[in-house]
């Protein structure tokens, strides 16, 4: 989904300038929403006109929940500031591998992402796209405490 597009909001006719307008605010809503759900999906859903809707079915998924060692401690030691950086750096850099290799956010809980594959979209293999995740986040939570010890910052682990 290619949202690189520059909108201006520079009509004299009001009906396109509104209409430019909403457009603005729907590129920014989905650009939010891509960040938390697979591209694909937000494709689908577009393509397909449909909205997205509270329902199951049964199905066999790869479930991925992390969650930061000793974060209470850390929190303690902080200020919020500093914690909110932390996380936000800490949630963007794993969030975009998560959702890179398919996989769904189901929720924040605290200092925990619990993720999913395969479903509302199958995917191939989504243990196998679970365990790739989590070897990447290892990896990118390496190279975040190495520029956080850089900063003087703390170091967390998952």
């Amino acid at each position: 989904m290619n949202l690189d597009i520059t909108l201006e909001e520079n009509s004299k006719i009001a009906e396109i300038q509104q209409a430019q307008t909403s457009l603005i605010a729907l590129k920014y809503g989905l650009e939010s929403f891509k960040r938390y759900i697979p591209a694909d999906l937000v494709k689908l859903l577009i393509s397909q006109g449909k909205e997205a809707k509270v329902g199951g079915e049964e199905k066999q998924l790869a479930i991925l929940f992390t969650d930061i060692e000793g974060f209470t401690t850390i929190s303690e030691t902080t200020t919020p500031q500093q914690m909110m950086e932390h996380l936000s750096e800490y949630f963007n850099e794993l969030v975009g591998i998560i959702v890179k290799n398919h996989g769904t956010i189901d929720k924040y809980i605290g200092d925990a992402i619990l993720a999913f594959w395969g479903a509302p979209l199958d995917v191939k293999e989504p243990c196998l796209l679970a365990v790739k995740s989590a070897l990447e986040m290892n990896n990118a939570l390496i190279e975040l405490n190495k520029k956080w010890i850089n900063e003087g910052k703390k170091t967390i682990k998952n």
